[in-house]
This record gives C-alpha cells, structure tokens and sequence, in this order.
C-alpha cells in the first residue's frame, strides 16, 4: 500500500520521493552551484546533496507549509553545507581550505567571505530569496542577514 501524504505540485497530490525529484529537477543544478560555492569542491558537493535529499525524504512527513517546499529544502541544505564545512575545518586543523577557479573574480571574492555572509549573499543574489525566507533558511538573525546585504552591495558593486 503507498502512502501518499499532504501537498500537491500543480493539481497531482504527490509523494514525499516525487515532490523532491520535482524540486531537483527545477533547482538541483543551482543547487549543486550553491554547495560547491560554499564548500569548494564538486564532488563533496553531490554528496551534502544527496544528504540533504534524504533528510528531506525522511522528514517530509512533518512538513506542513504547502508552497514552501523550496524554502523548506534550502534549510535543509544550508544545514547540511554548514555541517560539512565546520567537518573540514576540525580536519584541517582550522587551516584554509584551497580556492578552486580563483582566475574569476566573482568566485574568488565570493569563496573569501564569511561562511554565514557566503550563505546569505548566494540565497539573496543567486537564487533570489527575500530577507525574511533567508532568515527562516539559515536561522540567521534578520539584522545580521540585513548587515550583511548592505556590506554585500557595496563590496560588490565594483564588479
């Protein structure tokens, strides 16, 4: 017997495991964009990913906000990308992780910011979140997430 559980995608009631392939297959390309920005390798990033995937397949049974799916599973990647890379820095002994294409401008100045500042400047300009959705993603206090866009803007606008 296959237990459907609330939520619908247009007007089909789906499943836990077809609601997450609808979202990997609208946003898992940015998805994996998002993980190796903030981590710094492809290959850890598919794999925080497919992390991220079952939490969200074992928990989709307590999740409750219809339409917020997107915001929902960005918390959870966030949680995840965030356990990873505190992960490296205790085996690295808290040394700097290597940048990777660091002959672009826009990458490496995005790999030099902040963790928490690197989450917040990604989900607002790269997958256009409001500051309100990152707070509830990231667990960011909202003056810190509005500090950090300021900062953000002016940094950047350079480039």
């Amino acid at each position: 017997m296959i237990v459907r559980e609330k939520g619908t995608v247009g007007n089909k009631m789906m499943r836990s495991s077809e609601k997450l392939k609808f979202i990997m297959d609208e946003h898992g390309d940015q998805l994996l964009r998002f993980c190796t920005l903030l981590l710094g390798s492809p290959s850890e990033s598919e794999k925080v990913l497919f992390k991220a995937a079952l939490k969200a397949t074992k928990r989709w049974q307590y999740f409750e906000n219809q339409g917020e799916e997107r915001v929902w599973f960005m918390h959870i990647v966030v949680s995840v990308c965030k356990n990873q890379h505190l992960r490296n820095l205790i085996k690295a002994n808290r040394k700097v992780l290597p940048m990777m294409n660091e002959g672009n401008i826009l990458v490496r100045k995005i790999k030099e910011l902040p963790f928490f500042c690197k989450v917040i400047f990604l989900l607002y300009f790269y997958f256009g979140f409001t500051e309100n959705e990152i707070v509830r993603i990231s667990n960011i206090p909202v003056l810190f997430v509005h500090k950090s866009l300021s900062s953000s803007e002016n940094q950047f606008k350079e480039i």
